[in-house]
């Protein structure tokens, strides 16, 4: 319960010298999971700088204003989304729905010996990945973002404790995939946070056409992650699997010293083998 319930615990065990920090998803995202480590290394350290409050009356500053290049930019995004054939069982209820225990999960660590890495890096090689695989020329992927966007660029929200995740469709393909530097800054304005606004018509008289086809695969780049503080080790940060992407992948960056490796949770539902070897 997110009104009256407990929603945030911190366990210690004494035999191990762990401790366990749970916080219901709805007060946390992967930034804020950074800020509240940093701010146990350090106490001194974390200030909040804006209030999530200030955020959300920015939302209601844009809700009057001009939006129909955005309007008329997803509305043609959604009328070509492609259908994705994937081989899964789904159950009797929906094509949408499926049950938790049908979930499978694969998780990858990769050591990386390249200096440079980033989003665009990996998302590109996953996409000609499943281009390859499906044999197939185009693909519609929802790409997750931290949905932290300075809408009014007034606004400084990166030191705020609190859930931001938005996410946004594209369709890519052979030729696309080579100039996402020009789809991310040029094509899609402020890391796609209106698209969600204007899906769920928040904007008065805007609302968007229904997809084509669904969209089935999720891409979730979470950047770099400190793995090794002065004080403590951080073990893992526990995410749980996207229920309604046929796969699902979550890719971070983890810093352990000297090394850097790159870690793929794959959430997916009967992914085939030759599948999980082509990933790796």
């Amino acid at each position: 319960n997110i009104y009256n319930g407990d929603n945030f615990y911190v366990i210690l065990n004494e035999y191990t010298n762990n401790i366990i920090i749970l916080i219901n998803h709805f007060f946390i995202d992967g930034v804020s999971w950074r800020l509240l480590l940093d701010k146990i290394e350090d106490k001194n350290l974390y200030e909040e700088l804006e209030r999530y409050d200030i955020w959300t009356n920015e939302l209601y500053n844009i809700k009057y204003g001009d939006i129909s290049n955005e309007y008329n930019f997803w509305n043609d995004i959604h009328k070509n989304i492609p259908f994705f054939l994937y081989d899964i069982k789904y159950n009797n209820i929906s094509k949408n729905m499926y049950s938790i225990e049908n979930e499978e999960q694969e998780h990858i660590l990769i050591n990386i010996n390249d200096k440079y890495i980033n989003r665009d890096i990996v998302l590109k090689n996953l996409v000609l990945t499943l281009l390859e695989i499906y044999n197939i020329n185009q693909i519609a992927i929802n790409i997750e973002t931290h949905g932290r966007e300075d809408i009014t660029f007034n606004n400084n929200i990166y030191n705020i404790f609190g859930w931001f995740t938005s996410y946004f469709p594209y369709i890519f393909n052979y030729e696309n995939i080579n100039n996402l530097h020009d789809i991310f800054n040029k094509d899609i304005h402020k890391n796609g946070i209106y698209y969600l606004l204007l899906k769920y018509n928040y904007f008065k008289n805007y609302k968007l056409i229904e997809e084509k086809n669904k969209v089935e695969i999720l891409f979730n780049y979470m950047g770099d992650f400190k793995s090794s503080y002065s004080n403590f080790k951080l073990l893992d940060i526990g995410e749980k699997g996207d229920c309604g992407h046929c796969i699902s992948f979550w890719f971070s960056i983890l810093n352990d010293n000297h090394d850097k490796y790159l870690n793929i949770n794959i959430f997916r539902l009967l992914l085939r083998d030759k599948f999980k070897e082509k990933i790796k």
